[in-house]
């Protein structure tokens, strides 16, 4: 065999190889991951102008839905560990007492383990209105988890949440309203 094939054939063995430490044993099945879930309390969102009652609809500032949570795990070499990457979306709409055409919406991610919360981050998501363009959807970048796992946990054990990070008073509002319905 010429060094050239030789070469070429020992690089194609090595990429193989590579890429084979990145998927399940052959006779594995890929790892679970959490559960995503998007809570109906914290999955809309209206804001109104300061010292507004909200009962007319030119105090509403932003409203806002949460679309969808998507994500994807690896387990670590050690099988100690499930890295998970995450990513939610949500539609914004304007309302008539948006001062500007930016805005920050307040949200968080977290993860449980029943009905425990291990970790929780509130962060803000910002958005910009084009001219002329009253709803837009936004999407966050690509938000990583390290969880635990073990023989006798699996990610299964887990779940990760996402929404709009309320105030009190919004999240007042929400019970209101899901009770009435």
């Amino acid at each position: 065999m010429s060094l050239p094939v030789l070469l070429r054939v020992s690089a194609v063995a090595l990429l193989a190889g590579a890429l084979a430490a990145c998927a399940p044993d052959r006779d594995e099945f890929p790892p679970v991951c959490p559960a995503p879930v998007l809570p109906a309390l914290t999955g809309d969102l209206a804001i109104y102008r300061p010292g507004s009652t909200g009962a007319h609809l030119t105090d509403l500032v932003i409203q806002g839905r949460m679309m969808g949570i998507q994500g994807q795990c690896k387990l670590t070499s050690d099988k100690h560990r499930l890295d998970t990457i995450v990513q939610f979306s949500m539609e914004l709409t304007r309302g008539p007492a948006l001062p500007s055409h930016e805005l920050g919406v307040p949200v968080y991610l977290a993860v449980t383990e029943g009905t425990a919360i291990l970790d929780k981050r509130v962060f803000l998501l910002h958005g910009d209105f084009p001219p002329n363009v009253d709803t837009i959807t936004i999407t966050t970048g690509e938000l990583e988890m390290k969880l635990p796992i073990s023989q006798t946990k699996s990610g299964a054990a887990y779940a990760v949440l996402a929404g709009f990070q309320l105030t009190p008073e919004q999240a007042a509002a929400a019970e209101a309203k899901a009770a009435a319905h």
